[in-house]
């Protein structure tokens, strides 16, 4: 279930593309920007990647098992979001 402030967030994405005003790299900044502070609070490291000119994240939290590895491509159509506003820790 999406957190209270991922739902705030997408409303803004959504009005703000309905409106057609706003380029989408912009709403991409912006919705990138309300969340940098949940970012700072993630208990992660986030290190940039660069994978043969596709960029990504490799991201290690304390627990993590260094046996395996999780591949995770956010859905949506990738015409929303970032690596930065999918970064909330799932609840296990």
């Amino acid at each position: 279930m999406a957190s209270p402030e991922s739902r705030r967030i997408r409303a803004t994405f959504v009005s703000n593309q309905a409106t057609g005003n706003t380029p989408i790299e912009a709403q991409r900044q912006e919705w990138e920007a309300a969340v940098a502070a949940t970012n700072l609070q993630l208990d992660a490291v986030v290190t940039p990647i660069d994978l043969n000119g596709i960029s990504g994240e490799w991201i290690t939290v304390d627990d993590s098992d260094a046996e395996g590895v999780l591949l995770f491509l956010h859905g949506g159509g990738y015409n929303a979001g970032s690596c930065k506003t999918h970064r909330e820790r799932p609840r296990i």
